[in-house]
């Protein structure tokens, strides 16, 4: 029995160094390597996957580049506020407004003393003052300054749209400077300039414009008409009178008030425009005539508008925003 094990255990030892047994060993050895490098591999492709999600989703959008200005880059964090903003005044999430406002504001702050156009910190903190602070006794002057009591109102606002003072004061002088340089601009138009003095019906509908133009065509007087169908209640009067217009102050109608073939007292359209269905009507000039303050405002607006285009094109760069970077901007609304 002895003499047999030892045979057995000689056996097994001789297998074990055999060539075969060697062999056998060896792939085992080397599969259990590939299994580890294998699990490493994966594992490290799970890493670089979650570490790509967070640098996707968490850590570059806030700092995409979505414009340059004067070579200075605007991040999309920078917009963050902004859209708060925009989404409080108008109701809507829009990422894109935002950005071009923090962009106007920024050229607006950047050329204000090359037009000696100026908003000072006072100015700022009498503005929110306005908007914060209880109100005042009768025989009291209102305070220019936010008192304790108007700081804890303008706190419980910053805390409700979720941004800083910083960013509502650079919201706020943004608003400001707008104001000046219309100003500015309306401080600049002549005192007398060609004009054209019109009337106009702002119609409801097509249909509406079109049954004006037909009564008026049939012998019914302007105003009457206007009185009936105009819904504009802001320039013209109630009976469609929106008086000495000059070119420029409303440039979209510019082609028929100075059209060389114009027929004075012959109405016009219905045409299809920004504010409507519009019938007009001019019953004198042009000629030289004073300018008003209302039609100045105008011009001024629309000068104001075509240099800050100017300049925008100059200094701005717009960067595509494309949806991730809004849909991320717009999560940041909402988690707030």
């Amino acid at each position: 029995m002895r003499q047999r094990r030892a045979a057995e255990r000689g056996h097994l030892a001789a297998r074990a160094s055999s060539p075969q047994g060697t062999s056998r060993s060896e792939t085992e050895r080397s599969q259990r390597r590939l299994l580890v490098i294998a699990a490493s591999v994966i594992g490290l492709f799970v890493v670089g996957l979650l570490t790509l999600g967070w640098y996707t989703s968490s850590y570059q959008p806030p700092r995409r580049v979505v414009a340059e200005i004067d070579g200075e880059p605007v991040r999309l964090r920078d917009v963050v506020p902004y859209a708060k903003l925009v989404r409080l005044t108008t109701g809507q999430l829009a990422p894109t407004t935002a950005r071009n406002v923090y962009a106007r504001d920024r050229v607006l702050r950047l050329l204000a003393g090359e037009l000696g156009v100026s908003v000072t910190p006072a100015e700022v903190e009498e503005t929110l003052a306005r908007r914060f602070e209880p109100p005042a006794p009768p025989d009291v002057e209102p305070s220019v300054v936010l008192t304790e009591a108007g700081l804890g109102f303008l706190q419980e606002f910053l805390d409700a749209v979720d941004i800083t003072g910083d960013d509502y004061r650079a919201w706020t002088e943004g608003q400001l400077l707008t104001e000046a340089y219309a100003q500015h601009f309306s401080d600049a138009q002549p005192e007398t300039i060609e004009q054209v003095f019109v009337h106009w019906i702002v119609a409801a509908n097509s249909v509406d414009a079109q049954t004006a133009l037909e009564r008026i065509a049939s012998g019914d007087d302007f105003a009457a008409v206007a009185t009936d169908l105009s819904v504009d209640t802001v320039i013209a009067d109630e009976a469609g009178e929106v008086g000495w217009v000059p070119r420029g102050a409303f440039p979209e109608f510019d082609p028929w008030l100075y059209d060389p073939e114009l027929e004075v007292g012959e109405p016009i359209g219905p045409l299809v425009t920004t504010i409507g269905s519009v019938v007009l009507l001019v019953s004198d000039g042009p000629s030289e005539q004073p300018l008003d303050q209302e039609m100045r405002d105008l011009l001024g607006q629309t000068a104001f508008q075509e240099w800050l285009n100017e300049q925008t094109l100059e200094l701005v760069t717009l960067l595509e925003l494309d949806f991730d970077d809004a849909q991320w901007v717009v999560d940041q609304l909402v988690a707030g």
